[in-house]
């Protein structure tokens, strides 16, 4: 067995598979490590990418991994909440297709109040981009003189979907965090802070 730039290993030599390359009888030994899983609490004004041209802060500045992960579920510059970053590629293929219908759960507050029969219209479904979106489960969180706070949970698009049905019925989203990716929630992570899953909670996602 050789290691490349050390020569011919000797019996107690240590290897690093992340950075070292092992070969045997000149094959290369493809190390195959497990995949990373970590729920990330997006602030508000952080770029949902590996990298931005701008210069702005990513969601990768955020999580303690050296590992090339990818975020899934992306939330635009100005949301906040739930994200999921992992190496899995076949996880990000299933949160991220249509056709599995993720339901992904979003608070939004709105400047002004919502009459009844607006939130009629967002359940049972309003035109965003020259499509009727589906029927809806939409809960009035609380009203205030200005104000009002919602619960949307939806199985089809990202928050941009969220923000297009409040302008359908001639509202605007001052606030939109992610709460949950079906049942796996967001909880009590602070902003800006992360974690990693559980095997309970990767087998969760693992099962769509």
């Amino acid at each position: 067995m050789e290691i490349a730039g050390r020569g011919i290993a000797a019996p107690g030599d240590e290897v690093d598979p992340r950075k070292d390359r092992v070969y045997f009888d000149g094959t290369e030994i493809k190390y195959k490590d497990s995949d990373e899983y970590i729920m990330l609490h997006k602030p508000k004004g952080c770029v949902c990418a590996a990298s931005d041209t701008l210069g702005r802060k990513t969601v990768l500045d955020l999580v303690g991994t050296e590992r090339r992960v990818y975020p899934v579920c992306k939330l635009e510059y100005e949301a906040e909440g739930l994200v999921i970053l992992t190496t899995d590629g076949e996880m990000t293929h299933r949160l991220t297709h249509p056709r599995f219908e993720i339901p992904k759960t979003y608070v939004v507050k709105i400047e002004g109040t919502l009459p009844p029969q607006d939130l009629a219209k967002l359940r049972g479904g309003v035109e965003v981009d020259g499509k009727t979106t589906g029927k809806t489960r939409v809960n009035l969180l609380e009203t205030g003189k200005d104000y009002a706070r919602l619960e949307i949970t939806l199985r089809e698009g990202q928050a941009q979907r969220v923000r297009g049905m409040l302008a359908a019925v001639g509202k605007e989203a001052v606030f939109l965090k992610c709460t949950a990716i079906g049942g796996l929630k967001l909880g009590n992570l602070g902003r800006g802070m992360s974690r990693k899953l559980t095997a309970k909670e990767v087998a969760y996602l693992q099962g769509f």
